[in-house]
């Protein structure tokens, strides 16, 4: 924790390139803490596996993101979104200044309630989520050296399972919902399923609809609804030999 908060310190002190290393860097460190904690100790193939171990680790945090919600429930907040690490309020700010005074005034007092560091990191507005887990879209207002970025997590625009028009259609609608254009988000939409559909259009290349993923045995994935591997399914009903799957 606190080598990631080191450079993390870092990244908000830098700009431009040197910005994006330090969040890449930190981001890694992240990674690297949660997979120790949350995934490896109950890992079979891990050295010093312990399944009781691991499962408490999972359990802690998901107690205390549990309780943290509940807290601000009974402060009045309405919960919009949560993980396994993170929480999301609809503030009723009237101004970013409004928000970021109540983010961090409640992350003091969580913090000092739950006995565990609550960081409060960021205001957007507006976001977009469908409702399924780590899966959302939002414009930053603040920090200020982040203001007008859009951040997308878990959508295909940031998945290796999907294709470029897939991945440039979804940023297009994103940015589009996030303009609040509700109706030229339907419109564009409705307009790219058309121009798919109809084929031959010179502005979608047959190489923008490739999907660059390799499959195993079907039997190895728990989710069929993964695009790579309908899409295999689809070319062996089609006459397609099962030997084009790695």
């Amino acid at each position: 924790m606190e080598k990631r908060d080191a450079v993390k310190r870092l990244m908000k002190s830098s700009t431009g390139e040197e910005r994006e290393y330090w969040d890449g860097i930190q981001n890694a460190i992240k990674v690297l803490m949660n997979t120790f904690y949350g995934g490896v100790m109950a890992s079979p193939f891990y050295r010093f596996t312990n399944v009781d171990l691991g499962s408490a680790v999972t359990s802690f945090a998901r107690d205390t993101i549990t309780r943290l919600i509940d807290r601000l429930e009974k402060r009045g907040f309405r919960v919009i979104y949560g993980d396994t690490d993170s929480v999301f309020i609809e503030s009723g700010a009237k101004s970013v200044k409004e928000a970021v005074e109540l983010g961090s005034r409640l992350s003091a007092e969580l913090s000092r309630e739950e006995g565990v560091t609550i960081e409060f990191e960021k205001v957007m507005d507006p976001l977009f989520s469908h409702g399924a887990k780590k899966r959302y879209a939002g414009k930053i207002v603040y920090p200020e050296d982040a203001k007008g970025t859009i951040l997308v997590r878990g959508y295909e625009t940031r998945r290796t399972d999907s294709f470029d028009l897939q991945s440039e259609a979804l940023a297009r609608v994103f940015d589009l919902i996030l303009q609040r254009d509700i109706e030229g988000a339907i419109n564009y939409s409705k307009d790219i399923v058309r121009r798919v559909l109809r084929g031959g259009d010179p502005s979608i290349p047959l190489e923008k609809l490739v999907i660059s993923r390799s499959v195993k045995s079907f039997d190895s994935y728990e989710q069929e609804s993964l695009a790579n591997v309908r899409v295999a399914k689809k070319l062996i009903e089609m006459g397609g030999r099962p030997s084009c799957l790695a």
